[in-house]
């Protein structure tokens, strides 16, 4: 995967891949999220943009970073590009982006997947009682804010970084870039500064319109999600309680415009993209075939 470098139009040096022609989809990593793990999803005949947001990889960081900055960074970066309209398929973190940027800058969006996205109304999370302190933003923050202190090496005996079984079978430089990725003191820097405002910025966009464009809502398998958390050692009635919150904010993302599609991605936890290329896929087909038609 070979990326580029671009100045966006706020000044900001981004690393980003773009791919093919046609309609531009643009794809939104979660938290902490690197745009090599889109490597399985950018292996087809669509025309993708998947960038290193700032601080991300080797993209330079904000330094005054903002509630608007994750939309406005985004905007930034197509106008660099020179792309008037774009479809927008936000995973985790990446989907709250998606909807900031649809409601702030609606005559640029041709359409929205949502994977298994942070909604809006967030907020309904931290009212579930919850005894592990690495469910809390403030442990977090502290995290980050110890990592963003460390060199690569420390880091990576502090965090032991691992790769998924399926990034196993990519690549290597691909694999070494995700490494590499995840012991960059900058990345937690900027992680830190995105989960100071994250729930500021969900509530900013409680009284914004939803644009009506085409919509995909895309959900984890709940049971799947459930089992993989309760292997790994979590409270069942805490994740049970976690699942059920989580899975009724993705349900109300289908009402964001009439007519939308939602589907489970069966067999897969909250990592759909890595679990569930094909579904993305199927949705990024959906979603081109409705924007031609409307």
């Amino acid at each position: 995967m070979n990326t580029s470098l671009i100045t966006t139009s706020s000044g900001v040096k981004e690393y980003y891949y773009k791919s093919g022609k046609g309609k531009t989809i643009v794809l939104l990593s979660g938290m902490g999220g690197s745009l090599y793990e889109w490597n399985e999803i950018i292996d087809s005949e669509f025309s993708f943009l998947a960038y290193n947001r700032a601080g991300y990889g080797n993209s330079e960081p904000i330094c005054d970073y903002t509630v608007a900055t994750p939309h406005e960074e985004l905007h930034s970066l197509l106008q660099a590009l020179h792309i008037e309209e774009a479809v927008l398929a936000g995973f985790s973190y990446g989907g709250l982006i998606a909807q900031g940027f649809a409601m702030n800058y609606p005559e640029k969006v041709a359409g929205i997947i949502l994977i298994d996205s942070t909604s809006t109304h967030m907020h309904r999370l931290d009212e579930v009682d919850l005894s592990d302190e690495t469910f809390n933003d403030d442990y977090w923050i502290r995290m980050c804010s110890n990592l963003s202190t460390l060199t690569p090496a420390e880091i990576r005996r502090e965090r032991k970084p691992q790769l998924h079984p399926n990034q196993k079978e990519w690549n290597v430089d691909v694999q070494q870039a995700l490494l590499d990725h995840d012991t960059n003191p900058l990345l937690y820097a900027s992680v830190g500064k995105e989960l100071k405002v994250w729930g500021e910025y969900a509530k900013s966009l409680h009284h914004l319109p939803f644009p009506k464009v085409p919509l995909v809502v895309l959900a984890r398998d709940q049971k799947h999600s459930l089992r993989e958390q309760l292997d790994a050692g979590a409270n069942q009635q805490e994740t049970e309680e976690l699942e059920k919150v989580w899975n009724e904010l993705i349900q109300d993302q289908r009402d964001l415009v009439p007519d939308s599609h939602f589907y489970v991605a069966e067999g897969s936890g909250h990592h759909i993209p890595l679990n569930r290329p094909d579904l993305i896929h199927h949705s990024c087909e959906m979603i081109l075939q409705h924007y031609r038609a409307f």
